[in-house]
């Protein structure tokens, strides 16, 4: 399958130019090598990809193969929200939530952005959701609707979420203390 998918990056396509890229920074399919991958992110770029420019972010944000950069990072995230690409909401979400990456601290904006993300379905939209109600970032702290969106992550296999649930469920904040589920969760994490 990576044969093809190398093909085609070289032939053009921006799709496959990401997952040429995802597979040089993860060896999953060929050998790591940075340089490879953001050779593919940035061909992808440049046609206005808007999984490129999250990768782009997420590159920057983890240093992944430069020098950490959280206002590059920011810059490309916002790119990629600007052009409505679901998966990078809850990125500058936490951005503005924070006030990192040159953005300004706006809990009230981060809430939105990760409302957006969980009514697509964006598993980090539900984690952030959780932990905006949990601690009241943008919204009223609700621990039941934490509860409800960190387990629509948690399904959906979010660490974060299923931490935040073993500990809701060992101390019985917001549910019923329950030993057995708080382990499980637990073991999931």
């Amino acid at each position: 399958a990576m044969k093809y998918y190398v093909e085609a990056a070289n032939a053009g396509s921006a799709q496959a130019q990401c997952e040429v890229a995802m597979a040089y920074i993860t060896g999953n399919g060929l050998t790591a090598d940075l340089n490879e991958a953001h050779k593919y992110i940035n061909a992808a770029c440049q046609q206005e990809y808007p999984r490129a420019y999250k990768l782009a972010g997420d590159v920057y944000y983890y240093g992944i193969g430069v020098e950490t950069d959280v206002n590059e990072a920011a810059t490309w995230y916002k790119k990629a929200v600007d052009a409505e690409y679901l998966e990078a909401y809850p990125d500058l979400a936490a951005m503005y939530i924070y006030g990192i990456g040159g953005m300004p601290e706006n809990e009230k904006t981060g809430f939105d952005l990760y409302k957006k993300a969980a009514e697509a379905e964006v598993t980090g939209g539900y984690a952030g959701l959780g932990m905006c109600y949990e601690f009241g970032y943008g919204t009223s702290k609700n621990m039941y609707s934490a509860i409800q969106n960190y387990k629509k992550a948690a399904e959906k296999g979010n660490n974060y979420s299923q931490y935040h649930l073993y500990r809701a469920y060992r101390e019985g904040e917001g549910v019923t203390k329950d030993t057995q589920q708080a382990i499980q969760y637990l073991r999931q994490a």
